[in-house]
């Protein structure tokens, strides 16, 4: 009689409870690749965290500057588009880093809108002092 029922059991259970296969990955937290001890780490996406890191692969020599400043234009999104609209011009500043077209035309919206070139390029403005072009630069108080 038990093993009528336990054949029972595992007969009504499969018809609810569909298959899970093995080998389904399960997602785990992202690490960030270096200790560093902003106060926004412990807030942060797992999508902000692999926008760090992928700064941090570039072994650039202002990283930290550039995860701080990123944080602070876009929260490290890299697809955001701030507009600004004077009496003068209109603009847009772009991605990660908010790079704007009006004073960097040499920019293309493709490096603007790509993690690593644009970081390439924010480190080239920093290492040549231009870093104060940046209004979070100045709230953050990071200097050459």
């Amino acid at each position: 009689m038990i093993s009528i029922l336990i054949t029972f059991l595992i007969y009504f259970t499969n018809l609810f409870i569909p298959d899970v296969p093995v080998d389904v990955a399960v997602p785990t937290s992202v690490a960030i690749r270096r200790e560093y001890n902003f106060s926004f780490i412990e807030k942060l996406s797992p999508d902000q965290i692999e926008v760090m890191n992928q700064i941090i692969d570039l072994n650039l020599e202002h990283e930290q500057e550039l995860i701080q400043l990123s944080f602070c234009e876009s929260s490290l999104s890299p697809n955001e588009i701030g507009i600004n609209q004077s009496a003068q011009h209109y603009s847009e500043d772009r991605g990660l880093f908010q790079i704007n077209d009006y004073f960097h035309p040499d920019v293309s919206d493709e490096c603007a809108f790509d993690i690593k070139c644009s970081a390439r390029w924010t480190n080239k403005m920093i290492e040549d002092g231009n870093g104060n072009q940046w209004t979070c630069w100045n709230k953050l108080k990071l200097f050459n």
